[in-house]
């Protein structure tokens, strides 16, 4: 294998599925909802709606950590998705085939 196949998998989740699995919202409809008054927080919108809503939606988002009383910025925070598990995969270069493996001659070397 080539030695450039170090690769590091990551899962990523979106706001209205980190909202989900963190209990913040019962379903994927009033997660997106939330979801869209995080994106328009990061964009700088301000939130027109009624005050009981804004609690409501800021409550939800505070639970998996975005505050959106507090003024966007990028240095701070991860608003587009969240890093829910990280894996390594690593070459190993000492493989060798079974013993009841038999290699196929076609294959050979060229220049051998």
């Amino acid at each position: 294998m080539d030695e450039a196949v170090k690769v590091t998998a990551i899962d990523l989740e979106s706001i209205s599925e980190a909202l989900v699995r963190a209990g913040a919202c019962n379903s994927i409809r009033s997660a997106n909802i939330t979801a869209i008054h995080a994106i328009n927080w990061k964009e700088g919108r301000v939130f027109n709606g009624s005050e009981i809503s804004y609690k409501r939606h800021r409550a939800r988002l505070r639970k998996i950590g975005l505050d959106i009383a507090i003024p966007y910025k990028n240095n701070r925070h991860n608003v587009v998705t969240f890093v829910r598990e990280q894996r390594q995969v690593t070459v190993n270069k000492q493989v060798t085939p079974p013993s009841w493996y038999k290699m196929p001659c076609h294959l050979k070397v060229v220049g051998q």
